[in-house]
């Protein structure tokens, strides 16, 4: 971020320097422009004055300054640059088209005869009724050159002045970046459970804004260690229970389990095993761990399944006792009341007492009765075991 900040800086200070050195060349060259024109002008009401119709009169020594006489029609009648007699006609001229049209102004452009950049201006004068335009011109060339020569010193200038701009925001982004290294520090201390020194600064503002991260910061790690003691305090509830207990997220990940499910399972901390996938699949389900038998029970919401496995070998055991208890009972039961019934029809066929008879046949009745509920007994009984084998099937997972 120093570099980034040093970088960005030093752009702004070079488009800024480059800016006001542009703006001052513009500067200077109108300046010096102007200048040229008021000369060029001044030298032109010069000549006017002085000029009587002799050409031979007329006495130019400055290099730079050019004089032209003509006349109405734009004949060059003299030049002090050029033979006369081998120029064109210069009454198109800009410069000669405003001095005969009574508005003498300055103009700037290349000279077709020297082949520099020139400042011309021209006024008239009457003479013996012969109307006559002088012209005057400045090469503005040197004005170029001028302001060219100082180019290179406002390089130097640039170099020099972002030089110093390097240094001095190297120097100001360290200041200015140690606040904001702290805050790093305290955050990562948050990250990582710890408490966060508290940050002191100078700057109000910057003082202002760590101590709004503190409080947040201590805040955080408050709810942290309140969020972790709660997580404690589920889990040792959960580790006490007698249930095997695992939450899976939409993935199939195990996200959750408890010291139960890991004694059970010791292998599969992170994925669940096939048998007990299946019985998360169909919801609830029967299986046997180390040759003890477990119900599966599944819970879920949008964003995990828990499964609840709890060990149901006291239930099967009933189970089995009961189906065994029914089956001795009916056994004990049925032997005497089929012998009772076998005596009873001996009896019926010995006797021909018919009071005997009618009591042997009530007894045959309440016999026959007594052998159906037990016949109804044993059905329903091996109807449950049969019901409950087939909704809750047992997977062997020793």
């Amino acid at each position: 971020m120093r570099k980034k900040l040093a970088l960005f800086h030093s752009l702004i200070l070079v488009l800024a320097l480059s800016t006001v050195f542009v703006a001052g060349l513009l500067f200077a060259r109108a300046s010096l422009l102007h200048e040229a024109e008021d000369n060029v002008v001044s030298l032109t009401h010069a000549y006017v004055n002085g000029f009587r119709g002799d050409t031979t009169a007329l006495v130019v020594r400055d290099e730079n300054v050019r004089e032209t006489i003509l006349e109405e029609d734009g004949t060059v009648l003299w030049d002090s640059k050029e033979d006369a007699s081998t120029m064109e006609n210069h009454l198109q001229r800009e410069e000669v088209q405003a001095a005969l049209a009574g508005s003498p102004k300055t103009f700037i452009r290349s000279s077709d005869t020297m082949g520099v950049e020139q400042l011309y201006y021209a006024e008239t004068k009457t003479i013996d009724s012969t109307l006559y335009v002088i012209r005057v011109s400045l090469i503005t060339s040197g004005v170029t050159q001028f302001l060219t020569g100082y180019i290179p010193w406002m390089v130097i200038v640039l170099i020099v002045a972002l030089a110093c701009s390097i240094i001095a925001t190297t120097l100001l982004s360290s200041r200015a970046l140690e606040p904001l290294k702290k805050i790093e520090t305290n955050l990562d201390d948050v990250a990582h459970g710890r408490r966060p020194i508290p940050i002191k600064d100078e700057d109000k503002d910057i003082a202002k804004i760590t101590d709004s991260i503190n409080t947040v910061s201590n805040d955080l790690l408050a709810t942290m260690e309140e969020l972790k003691e709660q997580s404690n305090t589920l889990q040792m509830v959960l580790d006490s229970g007698n249930d095997a207990i695992v939450a899976i997220d939409k993935n199939g990940d195990i996200v959750f389990s408890n010291k139960k499910y890991h004694s059970l399972f010791p292998l599969s901390t992170k994925y669940l095993p096939a048998e007990v996938k299946n019985a998360f699949e169909e919801k609830q389900y029967r299986i046997v761990v180390n040759n003890t038998p477990y119900l599966v029970r599944v819970t879920e919401n949008e964003k995990i399944s828990l499964l609840v496995l709890t060990d149901i070998t006291s239930q099967v055991h009933g189970e089995e006792e009961r189906q065994e208890f029914f089956d001795a009972s009916s056994h004990e039961l049925k032997t005497p009341l089929t012998a009772i019934k076998g005596f009873n029809e001996l009896i019926g066929l010995k006797t021909t007492d018919p009071t005997i008879k009618l009591y042997s046949e009530k007894v045959e009745h309440e016999t026959d009765r007594m052998l159906s509920v037990l016949t109804d007994m044993l059905r329903i009984s091996k109807l449950e075991s049969e019901e409950a084998e087939n909704n809750l099937p047992f997977v062997n997972l020793a």
